[in-house]
C-alpha cells in the first residue's frame, strides 16, 4: 500500500476500503473517458509477426510536437512493420502490393545513441539557443500494449527518423545549422515547434517545408496520463487488500463460531455429568457383588 502511495494511518476496514476503491475506479473511468489525440487509420493487419502500423507503435505527448513529427513521417505513418521478411512479403501479395510494408530483419542493427553534433568528446563546441533534442527522443513506445520489445521499436523509429532534431523556433533551427556548418560537421534535418523543417541538405521555407494544421494529419496518438498506470495498480493493490481483510474477517468469525460451539459442547458436557452425579446421590449407589 505504501509502495503504491496509499497512506492509511491504521487498518483500513472493509467499508474504507470500499470507499477508497470507488474513488480510484471513479478517477480511472473519467480519465478513460476523456476525449485525447487518436492515431486515426483504422485497418487491421494482424498476426504473430505483424508489429502494427508505424502509427500506432507510439505517442507523442505535445501536440505540436506530435504535429511536426507526424507530417515529417507521412509518407510513413501506415506502413507496417513486420518482425520478418516472409511476413512482409505476405503481406504485400495479400494487398496485391497495395500496402507498404518494412521487415524489422531487413533493418540494419540498432547503433549506440550518440550526441547531438554540437557535442564532441562530452564538451559542446559552442551554446545553442532553441532546445535542441532528438525527435526521436519525444516518441513514447506501446511496448506494453503490444507485447513486443521496446528494442524493436528504438529500432523501426531510429530507421525512419535518424538523427533528426527537434528544436523550438526556425531562427533558432537556421542559425544552429550555420553554426555546425561552420566547423564543418554535418547537420541532420531539424524541425520545429512551430511546424517547420530545415532539411539535412539547408532547404527551409515554402509550403513543402511547413506543416498543415494538427487536424489535416494523420498524427501519433497522445498518451494517457502518467497516473493512469498508478491508478491501475492502486485499484489491484486494494482490491488484494479488500480480499485479504475479508479473508481474515471469516477467519476470526469461524474461529469464534468455533470457540462458542466447542464451550458449549463442553458446558453441556458439564451439566449432564452434574445431572447423573445428582441423580447417584439421590438414588445411591452401591458395588454389585457377583456370587
Amino acid at each position: 500500500m505504501k509502495e503504491r502511495g496509499i497512506k492509511t494511518e491504521h487498518q483500513l476496514s472493509i467499508t474504507d476500503i470500499k470507499r477508497c476503491l470507488k474513488q480510484k475506479t471513479s478517477e480511472l473511468e473519467t480519465i478513460e473517458k476523456t476525449p485525447r489525440r487518436i492515431f486515426s487509420i483504422h485497418r487491421n493487419f494482424s498476426g504473430p509477426d505483424v508489429l502494427g502500423m508505424v502509427g500506432e507503435l507510439a505517442f507523442v505527448a505535445d501536440d505540436d510536437v506530435a504535429r511536426v513529427i507526424s507530417w515529417h513521417l507521412q509518407g510513413d505513418m501506415d506502413c507496417v512493420i513486420t518482425m520478418t521478411t516472409t511476413a512482409a512479403q505476405k503481406l504485400y501479395e495479400d494487398t496485391r502490393g497495395d500496402q507498404q510494408v518494412m521487415a524489422l530483419d531487413s533493418i540494419l542493427g540498432q547503433h549506440k545513441d550518440g550526441p547531438l553534433p554540437h557535442i564532441i568528446n562530452h564538451q559542446e563546441l559552442f551554446k545553442p539557443s532553441g532546445n535542441p533534442t532528438f525527435a526521436r527522443k519525444h516518441l513514447i513506445y506501446r511496448d506494453k500494449e503490444l507485447s513486443c520489445d521496446r528494442n524493436n521499436l528504438i529500432k523501426v523509429f531510429k530507421n525512419i527518423l535518424g538523427d533528426t532534431i527537434l528544436m523550438d523556433d526556425l531562427v533558432s533551427a537556421t542559425n544552429y545549422r550555420k553554426a555546425l556548418v561552420d566547423k564543418d560537421i554535418q547537420c541532420p534535418t531539424i524541425l520545429t515547434r512551430t511546424g517547420e523543417r530545415v532539411s539535412a541538405k539547408g532547404k527551409f521555407g515554402g509550403s513543402q517545408n511547413r506543416a498543415p494544421p494538427i487536424d489535416k494529419l494523420k498524427v501519433f496518438g497522445a498518451p494517457l496520463p502518467d497516473n493512469y498506470e498508478e491508478l491501475k495498480k492502486q485499484i489491484d493493490v486494494l482490491h488484494r487488500y479488500c480480499a485479504a481483510v475479508e479473508e481474515i474477517d471469516k477467519a476470526e468469525k469461524d474461529r469464534n463460531d468455533h470457540s462458542t460451539k466447542w464451550l458449549s459442547e463442553i458446558f453441556q458436557k458439564e451439566k449432564e455429568k452434574d445431572a447423573i452425579e445428582g441423580i447417584n446421590k439421590q438414588l445411591g449407589t452401591f458395588p454389585i457383588c457377583f456370587v
